[in-house]
């Protein structure tokens, strides 16, 4: 444990205390199950053993009847069925963390740094900006109270002349160049531009937003906030982005022009660079962000990185998955292995004969696999309806999933066939290549 301790935390993100001596109630714990397993793993064979009949075992006519084969065969299925609902979950969860970090998100991540803390610059933002446009390595730079990721708040907003029926939306205040910096597309309209000097009473809604209000043709509609009562005309219609990870789905969303709400700061200012120029902007960022406010730190992130950092839980599970689906095809497989060499030796007078008979090496390695076989398939029957539900359920927790194809089940259940035969298949071999004389000589 103390060696695996480090390599573990990592795994699950957390950092485990590493000081087992130092916990009574753990070390009690742990002797207790130490205990509680050998006892139960030493009685069953000692109670099983101590009821055979001394004559029938001398004479070598011990009968281990049929409870026993149920017991191992029982054992073996389980097993399987543990390892291939894992075998399962393993596709599934690396499936959906591809699928959403593959997904489009609305905008562009790629080249765009953001600064974290713009607030510090006070009236100096839009001096800072202009400064960082200067740079030829800088592409776009913008403002925003909030970004793709971060809390938006939430605003009761409705359509003028829609009576007290208020629709509850999110909004954003943004400065120019804000859609081109973040490569969003404009699907109807413009976006805020310095030369409408009238447009800190526009707003820019999302596809999301017009269908909520209602809106067929929303270029030229006014809507209404209704915590001030101020009325914006709506200039552009945004294509739906992903604000929010993709746990939730896309809500309505109103931007306003930086200067329209009173209250609201710009937070944000990100950067559009130039592809593979990180470390000169970087430089360049810091000595602007010095001369502008010398006295506060700059804070900064990268886009892409904040929104992959969203599913680290996920990738998390996908990395405790694929472990624990090792360990339990490893376990699985002793089980199998060790089976496997008891029923060779079983049936070792059995296979001499057979061969005597004209049975081939593999005649011989079929007729002890099969019966591998027919346990593996009743784990897959068990396994992949239960996987199929649990898996199911954990996408729930996700707006926006990718499919569970019917690939995934065959595979997993292909795929703990195949490592079955594998592992019988060293011992029905060796039983199948043994001499028949000492087979037909054995006992």
């Amino acid at each position: 444990v103390q060696i695996a301790l480090p390599w573990v935390n990592q795994l699950i993100g957390q950092a485990l205390p590493s000081d087992l001596f130092g916990n009574p109630a753990l070390l009690v714990l742990l002797v207790g199950v130490a205990v509680v397993v050998g006892l139960l793993a030493g009685s069953y064979p000692a109670i099983f053993l101590s009821g055979f009949q001394p004559i029938a075992v001398l004479k070598g006519e011990l009968q281990t009847g049929t409870r026993g084969v149920i017991l191992r065969n029982g054992l073996v299925v389980l097993q399987f069925t543990i390892s291939i609902m894992l075998i399962v979950g393993t596709f599934v969860v690396y499936r959906q963390v591809d699928f959403m970090q593959s997904k489009r998100l609305g905008f562009d991540t790629e080249q765009v740094v953001v600064v974290e803390n713009a607030f510090r610059l006070q009236d100096k933002r839009e001096a800072f900006q202009q400064a960082l446009r200067s740079s030829p390595d800088v592409l776009l730079a913008s403002g925003a109270n909030a970004m793709p990721g971060e809390a938006v708040g939430g605003v009761m907003f409705q359509p003028k002349g829609a009576g007290s029926e208020n629709m509850t939306g999110r909004a954003m205040v943004i400065d120019h160049d804000y859609l081109e910096t973040m490569g969003m597309r404009l699907l109807e309209g413009r976006s805020f531009a310095r030369e409408f000097p009238t447009d800190t009473l526009a707003a820019i809604i999302n596809e999301a937003a017009a269908r909520d209000f209602g809106f067929e043709n929303p270029i030229g509609q006014q809507i209404v906030r209704a915590d001030d009562g101020r009325v914006y005309t709506i200039v552009g219609v945004v294509e739906n982005f992903h604000f929010q990870s993709l746990h939730h789905s896309i809500s309505a969303l109103v931007m306003l022009k930086t200067g329209s709400a009173a209250g609201h700061f710009v937070g944000f200012i990100p950067i559009r660079f130039k592809a593979g120029k990180t470390e000169e902007i970087l430089a360049f960022l810091e000595s602007t962000w010095r001369e502008f406010a010398p006295d506060s730190p700059l804070k900064y992130s990268f886009l892409d990185e904040k929104f992959a950092a969203f599913y680290t839980a996920e990738k998390q599970t996908g990395r405790i998955f694929a472990v624990f689906t090792g360990l339990a095809i490893f376990v699985a497989c002793l089980g199998l292995f060790g089976l496997a060499a008891f029923m060779a030796q079983k049936r070792t007078r059995e296979i001499g004969i057979r061969k005597v008979l004209g049975a081939t090496v593999a005649n011989v390695s079929a007729l002890l696999s099969k019966d591998f076989v027919k346990l593996v398939l009743v784990a897959n029957l068990i396994a992949l309806p239960a996987a199929w539900f649990a898996m199911s359920q954990w996408l729930q927790g996700f707006a926006y999933r990718a499919e569970i194809g019917w690939w995934i089940f065959a595979l997993a259940g292909g795929l703990a066939l195949v490592i079955a035969l594998l592992t019988v298949s060293s011992q029905a071999v060796q039983a199948a290549l043994a001499n028949p004389v000492d087979s037909l000589r054995y006992e």
